[in-house]
C-alpha cells in the first residue's frame, strides 16, 4: 500500500499562504477576520488551506479599525480642515454671511472627502456644517433619522474663532 502525502505543509517553513496573510497585514496594517476567512473558503488542489487559516484566528492579531478610532481620527482631521481655512490671514476670519455660506460648502466638500480617506466603503457619509456669530445668543441644532445605534456613527466638533463659531457633524449611516 501506498502512504498518502501529509495534507499539512512541514512547521518549519511557512506556506504560500501564510506569508501572503502576513504580508497583508503589514503592509496595510488593516487585516480582518473576514481576510482568512474568505482564504478558508477557497479550495486548493493539494491540499486543505483551513489549517494554515486557523494559525490566524486565535485572536492575537487585531490590526482592524474599529469604528471608534476612525471617529477619533475623523475628529482630529475636521480640526486641522477648520483650522487650514480659518487662518488669520484668510478672507473668512471676520464673520460675513455671503462669505461664510461659501466657507460651509467648502468645508462640507473637504470634510467629506476626508472621511471618504478613511475607507469607511459600507457607510454613506452625511456632513453638516453650521457657522454662528457670537452675538450672545444661544443655539440648539437637530437632526432627526432613524438611527441604528449599533451600526450607524456620528462625530461633532466645534472650532471657535473670535467672530463666530463653526460646527461640523458627520453621520456615517451603515449602507447594508
Amino acid at each position: 500500500m501506498m502512504r498518502r502525502p501529509s495534507l499539512r505543509p512541514p512547521s518549519r517553513s511557512p506556506s504560500r499562504r501564510q506569508s501572503m496573510v502576513k504580508q497583508a497585514a503589514h503592509h496595510n496594517s488593516l487585516y480582518t477576520s473576514s481576510l482568512v476567512f474568505g482564504l478558508a473558503t477557497q479550495k486548493s488542489r493539494r491540499r486543505d488551506i483551513t489549517f494554515d487559516s486557523n494559525d490566524f484566528c486565535d485572536g492575537k492579531l487585531r490590526f482592524y479599525r474599529t469604528p471608534r478610532i476612525v471617529m477619533d481620527q475623523l475628529k482630529t482631521l475636521m480640526n486641522r480642515i477648520f483650522e487650514s481655512r480659518t487662518e488669520p490671514e484668510s478672507e473668512y476670519r471676520k464673520y460675513n454671511p455671503k462669505k461664510c455660506k461659501i466657507l460651509c460648502q467648502l468645508l462640507a466638500q473637504d470634510i467629506k472627502k476626508a472621511a471618504k480617506g478613511l475607507y469607511m466603503r459600507r457607510y454613506r457619509i452625511v456632513t453638516m456644517v453650521s457657522i454662528i456669530p457670537k452675538l450672545q445668543q444661544g443655539v440648539t441644532c437637530a437632526m432627526m433619522f432613524f438611527q441604528d445605534p449599533k451600526m450607524d456613527l456620528f462625530s461633532s466638533h466645534k472650532y471657535e474663532t473670535p467672530t463666530y463659531f463653526i460646527l461640523g457633524t458627520v453621520y456615517m449611516i451603515y449602507k447594508d
